[in-house]
C-alpha cells in the first residue's frame, strides 16, 4: 500500500486508515476529513474521533451502512520530519452526527477506543494481593489486559489488598493512590502513550530531560521570515488557561498543610505539618511523640506493627478465653502510612493545576504525553540593540505535557498539547 504524501507547510504521511469489517479491509484514507487522536497522563487509554465523508457510497452494502460498532480501525501516520509513525488499532464504539451532505454524500463521526479499554469493560477482578504495588500492576496489565509493551516504575511499598470485583484499570488507579516511589514521592498515574502503557510517578516524569525545545513569538510569520530553520519547533498558538492563584493553592495544600493522624488499633493520634519552602522529611519515631493514648492498649513494637499475636489477643479477648482457642491466626495488618505520602500527593496535584497553557505546534508524533519540553516565550516588544530574541524569563522554562492530541485533516497535521508548569522563574 503506497503512502499518501501531501506537500504543505505541515507535511505529513498517511500510511494507513484501514477499516476491517465482516472480514474485509476497506481503505478509507480518501474518505477521512478529520482525525483526532488523544492521549493523557490522566487517562488509562488513548481515544480517537474520525470524521468520514462518503460521497461514493463505499461504506454501504445494498443501501445499508456497513459499520455497526466494534469494527477495527488501523491508523498509521506521521509528520514528514518525525522519526517514527504513530500506529494504533482502535475499535468503533459510537456512530453519531450522521448528516446528508449531497445527493449521495453522507458524513459520519466515529468515536474510537482501544482494545485494552474493551477488555477492561468486560473483566472484573476479585482477588487478594499482598506484595509490591508495582508487581501487582504489572501482573494486571499483562495477565488481564494482555498488554505486552509496558513500563512500570518500581514502588517502594507493598500492600495487602482484596480487589472487590472491580475492573482492572479501576483496581490499578486505586492501588496507585497508595504507591510510594523510591524517592518517597507519592503520586502515580497509569496511562497509555502511543505504543506503551506506563505506571509512573509524577516526580519521575518531572525529573526527565526535555524531549524537545519550542519557541513562541506573538508574530509567528515575522519570526519565521528571519528564522525559517525553526519552523518545526515554532509554536503556532499559545493560550494560558490557568495562572497562579495563591488562594486556591493555599486551600489545596500546595504550600503548607496539616495532617491529623489517628491510629485506631493503638488508639493514638498526633499531627504532621509540611511546608513547601522546607525539605519534607519524616521520622516515624516522632509519630508517637506528643500524642495522647491509653497505655493499656499500647502494643509492643508499634513502629513495625509486628506483634500480631498480642494485637489479636487484646482485640479478641473473648476468643482467647474460649476453650476451643488453640493458636491465634496470623494477621496481615496493613498500615497505608498516609503520613508518608498524603500531603505530598495533594501538593503535587495542586502544582499540576498551577500554571497551565495550551499550545499548537506542527505535527510531531515523536512527542508523547508525559514528556517534558522546554518552552521559550518571546516578549512582545521591539528587540533591543544587540538582542537577538527577548525572552519572557517568568513563564519560559520546562513544562510537562499532560494531554496530547494529534489533529489530522486533508490539509495539515498539527499537535495540540496541554502543558503544565508548577512555578514561575521569578
Amino acid at each position: 500500500m503506497d503512502s499518501i504524501k501531501i506537500n504543505l507547510p505541515f507535511k505529513f504521511e498517511i500510511d494507513k486508515i484501514l477499516l476491517i469489517t465482516e472480514g474485509k479491509s476497506v481503505d478509507i484514507r480518501g474518505l477521512m476529513t478529520e482525525l483526532h487522536v488523544t492521549q493523557s497522563i490522566f487517562e488509562n487509554t488513548m481515544s480517537a474521533q474520525i470524521k468520514i465523508l462518503d460521497s461514493e457510497d463505499r461504506l454501504s452494502n445494498n443501501g445499508e451502512f456497513i459499520i455497526k460498532g466494534g469494527e477495527a480501525l488501523e491508523i498509521k501516520f506521521k509528520a514528514q520530519s518525525d522519526k517514527k509513525y504513530f500506529s494504533k488499532i482502535f475499535f468503533v464504539s459510537k456512530i453519531y452526527n450522521t448528516q446528508k451532505e449531497a445527493a449521495k454524500a453522507k458524513s459520519y463521526m466515529l468515536d474510537l477506543i482501544t482494545g485494552e479499554e474493551i477488555l477492561n469493560n468486560k473483566i472484573k477482578i476479585s482477588k487478594a494481593y499482598n506484595r509490591k504495588i508495582s508487581a501487582i500492576v504489572e501482573e494486571i496489565l499483562k495477565q488481564y489486559l494482555s498488554i505486552s509493551n509496558i513500563k512500570v516504575e518500581s514502588t517502594k511499598n507493598s500492600i495487602s489488598y482484596i480487589s472487590p470485583y472491580i475492573a482492572p484499570f479501576k483496581l490499578i488507579n486505586t492501588l496507585s493512590t497508595y504507591a510510594i516511589a523510591d524517592d518517597d514521592s507519592a503520586s502515580f498515574c497509569c496511562y497509555e502513550s502511543s505504543s506503551t502503557t506506563h505506571l509512573r510517578s509524577l516526580s519521575s516524569l518531572l525529573s526527565q530531560k526535555p524531549a524537545n525545545n519550542f519557541i513562541y513569538a506573538s508574530n509567528t510569520k515575522k519570526f519565521l521570515s528571519n528564522n525559517s530553520e525553526l519552523a518545526n519547533v515554532c509554536v503556532q498558538e499559545l493560550n494560558f488557561t490557568k495562572n497562579i492563584d495563591i488562594q486556591n493553592n493555599t486551600i489545596s495544600g500546595m504550600y503548607k498543610s496539616n495532617l491529623l493522624l489517628h491510629n485506631i488499633l493503638l488508639k493514638q493520634y498526633g499531627g504532621k505539618q509540611i511546608n513547601s519552602s522546607e525539605t519534607i522529611k519524616y521520622d516515624y519515631d516522632d509519630y508517637f511523640k506528643n500524642t495522647k493514648h491509653l497505655e493499656k492498649t499500647k502494643i509492643n513494637n508499634p513502629k513495625n506493627f509486628s506483634d500480631y499475636n498480642s494485637m489479636y489477643k487484646y482485640f479478641h479477648r473473648d476468643v482467647v478465653k474460649s476453650e476451643h482457642f488453640k493458636k491465634p491466626p496470623t494477621l496481615e495488618f496493613y498500615d497505608n502510612q498516609s503520613n508518608l505520602w498524603l500531603q505530598k500527593r495533594y501538593a503535587l496535584h495542586a502544582q499540576l493545576d498551577n500554571i497551565v497553557c495550551d499550545i499548537v505546534i506542527p505535527g510531531n508524533c515523536d512527542l508523547v504525553c508525559g514528556d517534558v519540553i522546554t518552552l521559550a516565550i518571546a516578549l512582545d516588544r521591539p528587540t533591543q540593540p544587540g538582542e537577538s530574541f527577548p525572552i519572557n524569563e517568568k513563564y519560559s522554562g520546562k513544562y510537562i505535557i499532560t494531554t496530547l492530541k494529534h489533529v489530522l485533516n486533508t490539509e495539515k497535521l498539527t499537535t495540540h498539547a496541554t502543558c503544565v508548569k508548577d512555578s514561575t522563574n521569578v
